[in-house]
């Protein structure tokens, strides 16, 4: 793996679900998504969890307390 991408969330799984299918589309798949979440609900970390069953690519979760 070469690359990381990183981006933050807040309390928006929708947009934050739109976001990670733009990179499961991508053609180049030598990366991992990186989630800075900056202490979204319960709602969001279930989200993460279901999506990142079904992907192929790495993600991980950094949760901190609002």
């Amino acid at each position: 793996m070469k690359t990381s991408v990183i981006f933050s969330t807040y309390n928006s799984p929708d947009w934050m679900e739109k976001v990670l299918w733009g990179f499961f589309q991508q053609t180049v798949r030598d990366f991992e998504i990186i989630i800075a979440d900056d202490g979204s609900r319960d709602d969001t970390r279930d989200r993460i969890a279901r999506l990142s069953a079904d992907s192929a690519l790495p993600i991980k979760h950094v949760w901190q307390p609002d």
